[in-house]
């Protein structure tokens, strides 16, 4: 049904479709967290995600430049919040690239927390984020079985010269892709 939608749509009207789509998916309008609440928490008291907040400055630095109409300052606010809220794995990075592009997609700093919530669990995330990268490793055990199978020239070729496809795929997955993404001026993405 959602799939129809959007290949019958004017690519216009593409942006205008996404949101509500998106929404429904990841049924963001059952999501009850109080995002109001635990940044006004992040606020009073910033000591509580004093262990990351260098690093969230640093990745907004790095990366606000390649997000347009992200305000830099709402990029941090939701990654503070979101460190708060998960005290498991608090930031990582890549996660700051996942966010700009929600706020480019949704426009709305408590929707980009939401969904980044319901990404997270709904798709098991965590193992992805957490220190030892579970998740990030499986991905290049496939891909790198993938090529084997695909283009196996390709795959002994990098065999060779000993590389595996974590030197090049783990900005890819990390960042769910996002910071391949560039916004063109008729608010559609392109594959960079």
């Amino acid at each position: 049904m959602y799939k129809q939608a959007l290949l019958k749509c004017e690519p216009g009207r593409l942006h205008v479709k996404r949101i509500p789509i998106w929404s429904n998916i990841l049924q963001i309008k059952g999501n009850n967290s109080d995002y109001a609440a635990l940044k006004a928490k992040v606020i009073e008291s910033p000591d509580l995600i004093s262990n990351v907040e260098e690093v969230i400055m640093l990745d907004v630095q790095r990366s606000a430049y390649n997000m347009p109409g992200v305000d830099p300052g709402t990029l941090t606010m939701v990654l503070k919040t979101y460190a708060y809220f998960n005290p498991e794995f608090e930031y990582c990075q890549g996660m700051n690239f996942i966010v700009g592009f929600l706020l480019m997609i949704f426009g709305d700093e408590e929707t980009a927390f939401k969904v980044l919530q319901t990404l997270v669990k709904r798709f098991k995330m965590a193992d992805l984020f957490n220190q030892e990268l579970p998740k990030l490793k499986l991905y290049f055990f496939q891909l790198d079985r993938l090529l084997a199978i695909v283009d196996q020239s390709l795959h002994g070729h990098f065999k060779e010269e000993c590389v595996n496809s974590s030197y090049f795929a783990s900005a890819w997955f990390i960042t769910l892709f996002t910071n391949s993404l560039k916004q063109n001026q008729s608010e559609s993405f392109v594959v960079n």
